[in-house]
């Protein structure tokens, strides 16, 4: 083997080590980066579960609001023309003392659910549920027109009578009795809408003597 041979063939294992070098640190990098995607995948995961409980407390319209930017999770309010609504369970007090508490509760979330599928449907916002208690307002947080908002509501409290009267059906089905019977009150006036409570612990919701009036 001449010299010029032998130093082809030295460069050649050079090459080769550093080949196989080359080779080992891509294996490295692909590893790590593929442990880098399935770390990224699943926090993904975990943020689309997080935002899908989110949801469930939140209206639609608030949950939009705050996760396209245009509301801050801070203590702010303005005054605003709602169209606001109210309903609750005749007599739903002393129903509760004559019907088991696991047919009750089954009742209760069926109606709730109802109704506020119905509520979504006119575009109203869903403020909260108390008990058996519902409260809607439309006008905020979007903001069509003042009759447009008061024709909506009224159309949401017809067809939440109807499917009253079907869930009336449902429930007999289930043992359950009792005529059950919704009380509604809509009113139209300027309210105090923003975050209201602490810095730590707040609610998107409204107050004022209009709010008052629907409710009673």
């Amino acid at each position: 083997m001449n010299d010029e041979t032998a130093k082809l063939q030295g460069e050649i294992e050079g090459l080769r080590r550093e080949l196989e070098d080359l080779r080992i640190l891509n294996e490295n990098t692909v590893e790590h980066s593929t442990g880098l995607e399935n770390e990224l995948i699943e926090q993904n995961m975990k943020l689309d579960l997080l935002q899908n409980k989110m949801k469930k407390y939140l209206s639609p319209q608030l949950y939009q609001s705050l996760v396209g930017g245009t509301t801050d999770a801070v203590l702010v309010h303005k005054r605003k023309k709602l169209t606001i609504f109210f309903s609750d369970i005749v007599n739903f007090s002393a129903i509760t003392d004559s019907v088991e508490s696991e047919l009750l509760s089954e009742v209760l979330n069926q109606y709730l659910n109802r109704m506020a599928d119905v509520a979504m449907k006119y575009g109203g916002t869903i403020d909260k549920f108390i008990g058996d208690a519902v409260m809607v307002f439309f006008g905020d947080t979007e903001f069509i027109d003042d009759a447009t908002h008061a024709r909506q509501c009224a159309r949401m409290a017809l067809d939440m009578q109807k499917e009253l009267g079907k869930l009336r059906d449902q429930w007999r089905g289930q043992g359950l009795f009792h005529k059950m019977q919704v009380r509604m009150g809509i009113n139209t006036g300027f309210c105090t809408v923003g975050n209201f409570g602490s810095n730590n612990r707040m609610e998107y919701t409204i107050v004022g003597s209009q709010v008052n009036i629907a409710s009673r």
